[in-house]
């Protein structure tokens, strides 16, 4: 039986209790809907975000995956058509309703007719499976092989396909490796927005992945394509951005490519998010590319937009700027920055912030000698009172940041330099040097000045905290020097410098030249 009005009904809804009635009106007559129309007013239901919520879902999926008694015949579902069945999962995953119950019946349904389920029905119920449930093992436990035929996959089935296995957690690599013969026989006639989600989608599985360079080969196959699309302007801001930051991941250095994304950034500017903007020039600091056409007009249309701005946009576009810092020097580039840091200085809500956004704000910030201390001084009381879980590259940073400032709290301090002792063993030579190097600086900055607050038995307290964090680094030192741990020339310089100022005798200086590279 059809209901046309009702689905008339559901496309004119207005508000919240306009849903709740319909919606009531909907689960009552759902056993006596034909599977298309089930469907199609669930689809127009997932276009109404705003208003329906999942608790009305909830009622929907509960009728069509409960045995009915009155009419003793099993849960609806099972009888759908597949495309129906695909219809409402995509619609589902656009409002981001993860019922689990339904998505195993779902996966029943859909397993009991892989002979009969096309390429493009597959492809939709994939992608909407795992944006629901990335770690699902239900329909995609099946090697794609089983039930995708690759002569008739198109390349948007290729490119959903292709997402899909990025967003899942767990990938058999034979599945990704087909759809990568796949792709490679179609670039040819990839849309311009399959093309941007291509590479977005395999830079993401390249970065973890063991065939990472058979990754790496396939996207320069595809740069001639994409640099050809740039220079006729088919593609559109978001494409640009998810080009260039894949590429940029994976640090493919492609100048043609990158001076083109340049090229389209700077004549569509104003096209572009502050998040897109952020992502280009970000990709540029990944691979070393300073595009100062770029940063210049990116620095003058940004400085009008940091209300829109997240603690990783600030973080990323400070880290990329301080970048080429040496490269480039312009005015608007530096009211860019003092800008920023303004802005910053009035920030009282950190509860977005992860170590990364603090390590490139501060950082960023410090190596163009934008150095304000109020801005310095409130997030130092953040990262000493925050429960954030810090890597030992977050430690090394922040300790240089902070030596450049003229900032120092004695709780911040105690903390960090407790943080360097507990993680020198996983700092890198070169984080170790820079550690050392930081904290020499702290060690010789002098205390007990007019303007300082700290007491004489403070300062002592905090004298002995730096020069034993800087024993037990320079320790480390020796032991990774002993275990034949390569660093650098500049690394044993300025390691010796801090040995010689603290007069520790050479028992910490144990470097051979030999580990010299």
């Amino acid at each position: 039986m059809k209901y046309p009005f009702l689905a008339n009904e559901i496309s004119r809804l207005k508000s919240a209790s306009d849903a709740e009635r319909v919606i009531k009106k909907f689960v009552c007559v759902i056993p006596r809907l034909s599977g298309s129309m089930i469907a199609c007013c669930i689809n127009i239901l997932s276009k109404r975000s705003d208003i329906v919520s999942h608790d009305y879902l909830r009622k929907i999926t509960n009728k069509l995956i409960t045995y009915d008694k009155d009419d003793k015949r099993p849960f609806l579902l099972k009888c759908l058509d597949v495309r129906d069945v695909c219809t409402i999962l995509n619609s589902f995953s656009n409002l981001n309703y993860n019922n689990e119950s339904f998505l195993n019946a779902a996966s029943d349904r859909l397993n009991s007719c892989l002979d009969s389920i096309t390429a493009r029905e597959s492809s939709n119920a994939i992608f909407s499976l795992t944006k629901l449930n990335p770690s699902s093992k239900l329909f995609l436990n099946k090697p794609i092989k089983q039930f995708v035929n690759t002569r008739d996959l198109t390349e948007q089935d290729t490119s959903m396909l292709i997402t899909a296995l990025c967003n899942r957690k767990n990938n058999r690599k034979r599945d990704v490796n087909l759809l990568i013969k796949a792709a490679d026989s179609q670039k040819d006639h990839f849309s311009d927005q399959s093309l941007s989600n291509i590479v977005n989608s395999i830079s993401k599985l390249a970065c973890n992945s063991s065939d990472r360079d058979k990754y790496i080969t396939f996207l320069n196959r595809l740069i001639p394509i994409i640099s050809a699309r740039l220079d006729n302007g088919g593609i559109t801001v978001q494409g640009i951005s998810n080009i260039a930051n894949g590429y940029g991941k994976l640090g493919i250095k492609n100048e043609g490519l990158y001076y083109r994304i340049g090229c389209n950034l700077v004549n569509r500017i104003l096209e572009f998010t502050p998040r897109g903007i952020i992502n280009v020039l970000n990709a540029y600091a990944k691979i070393d590319y300073p595009h100062k056409n770029s940063f210049v007009v990116s620095a003058k249309y940004l400085i009008d937009k940091l209300d829109d701005f997240t603690p990783q946009c600030y973080g990323n576009v400070l880290a990329a700027f301080a970048k080429f810092n040496h490269n480039f020097k312009d005015q608007n580039i530096t009211k860019f920055y003092k800008a920023c840091s303004v802005k910053l200085c009035y920030v009282n809500d950190f509860s977005n912030y992860i170590p990364q956004n603090y390590c490139n704000i501060l950082n960023g910030l410090a190596k163009v000698g934008v150095v304000d201390d109020k801005l310095f001084t409130n997030f130092s009381i953040q990262l000493e009172n925050c429960d954030c879980k810090f890597a030992a590259t977050d430690v090394s940073v922040l300790i240089k940041a902070y030596s450049k400032s003229s900032v120092l709290r004695k709780g911040f301090l105690a903390k960090f330099c407790t943080l360097a002792q507990q993680m020198s063993k996983e700092m890198s030579p070169m984080e170790l040097s820079s550690s050392i190097n930081s904290l020499d600086k702290i060690y010789r900055v002098d205390l007990s000045s007019p303007n300082s607050n700290f007491s004489p038995c403070d300062i002592v307290e905090m004298k002995n905290n730096v020069k034993n964090t800087l024993k037990s680094l320079l320790m480390t030192v020796k032991n990774k020097a002993d275990e034949n741990v390569q660093f650098r020339a500049l690394d044993i310089k300025l390691i010796r410098k801090c040995i010689e100022r603290l007069k520790l005798g050479d028992n910490e200086s144990n470097i051979s030249q030999s580990q010299v590279d």
